[in-house]
This record gives structure tokens, C-alpha cells and sequence, in this order.
């Protein structure tokens, strides 16, 4: 598999830009991206744990592990159960795993993601490569997923993260928005999961 197999993706899609000429000083020279795309720091797994301000909700859902992980995997289903999400792009093709990408469109704000765990009916992780936003510094977030029983796993959504230092005295309201998110996600996703047709 090519390090980075999205790389002539990317730069077909921003190559109408009369400044393409950003870099990530963490990526190959052929991964670049317009002036309006903000490039968020590298993290890894650890930043998940160690990040400066971390959230975490969970659920119990009604279907397997095995079965979640599929909706997971099937971007056409996200816009249904997550909450403000509209689009989700795969940039990588099957079969995917870590170092996979994803474009993610959130109503106005567009992010590129790149996968740092992927284990099928177990963990489903990725940071934030860039945004049209510039409100954070850096994001990883976190889906583990814990069999229960052949119907049934508790989902743990954790999201981490460092904002921007003009966005600081802000914090409380950008983390009361992130904890909405999550528990609208968490819902959403065990709402969807009960009326999935197969869902066992």
C-alpha cells in the first residue's frame, strides 16, 4: 500500500486554487492544500489520552459490534445518525485500515481526516489533518466499541483535543458544543441501529 494513497486525490481537488501552494511540513510534498484549509498538528493515539482537554460519552447499543463497525465503515450513513454532518467522503480505497483518509463535511465546515486505529468490531480512531476552521490546533477522536453479547456492545466516544490560543477564553463554550455533539452522536447512532433493518 502506497504511504500516502490519497495524496493525487487531493491535489486533483484543490488543483483549481490560484494558491496552491500550502504545505504540511508533516506530509509528503505531493499532500498539499489551499490557503483556506487549515493544517491541524500530527497527533497520534497517545494524544487521545494525554490531550489538554479531553471528553468522553458512551451507550449501550442494540446491535453487534460486527454490525456497527459496518455503518462505521459505509460513509453514506453518517449524514443519517450523526448530528450536522452532511457528507462523508472515502479518499482511500477498500480495503481500508490505519493511514486511510476521509473528507468530512460538517454543514459549513469541511475537515480531512486520517485513520490511526482500525479494528473491525473493536476501535475506529482518527486525527484531523485539516479544516476550514481555525478554531483547534489539533483533534483526534476515538470510537471503541465492547461486545456485550450477540446483539448488543457499548460504544465509548472519546474526542480530544487542543484549541487555538484566541479561541482559549472561549473553551467553555466550544466544549459545551463538542460534549453536544458527542451525546447527539451517541443517540443518533443508537437510534439508527434499532431501526436498521439486520441490525443483529
Amino acid at each position: 500500500m502506497a504511504k500516502h494513497p490519497d495524496a493525487l486525490t487531493t491535489r486533483r481537488a484543490y488543483s483549481w486554487c490560484p494558491r496552491f501552494d500550502r504545505f504540511a511540513d508533516d506530509m509528503p510534498r505531493r499532500v498539499r492544500y489551499p490557503t483556506y484549509m487549515h493544517v491541524l498538528r500530527t497527533v497520534d493515539l497517545a494524544f487521545v489520552d494525554d490531550a489538554p482537554h479531553r471528553l468522553v460519552e458512551d451507550i449501550l447499543i442494540e446491535a453487534s459490534a460486527e454490525r456497527v463497525f459496518e455503518v462505521f465503515e459505509d460513509g453514506r450513513s453518517w449524514p443519517e445518525w450523526f448530528p450536522g454532518m452532511t457528507g462523508v467522503t472515502w479518499t482511500t480505497p477498500e480495503p481500508r485500515g490505519v493511514g486511510a483518509t476521509r473528507t468530512v463535511e460538517l454543514g459549513k465546515v469541511r475537515v480531512d481526516e486520517v485513520f490511526l486505529a482500525w479494528e473491525p468490531g473493536r476501535r475506529f480512531a482518527f486525527y484531523l489533518r485539516a479544516s476550514t476552521s481555525r478554531l483547534l490546533v489539533a483533534l483526534a477522536e476515538d470510537y471503541r466499541l465492547e461486545p456485550l453479547d450477540e446483539r448488543r456492545c457499548r460504544f465509548t466516544y472519546a474526542l480530544a483535543y487542543e484549541p487555538a490560543w484566541l479561541v482559549r477564553p472561549l473553551d467553555p463554550v466550544v466544549r459545551w458544543q463538542l460534549r453536544k455533539m458527542l451525546r447527539g452522536a451517541c443517540r443518533g447512532l443508537a437510534a439508527y441501529m434499532r431501526g436498521a433493518s439486520g441490525g443483529a
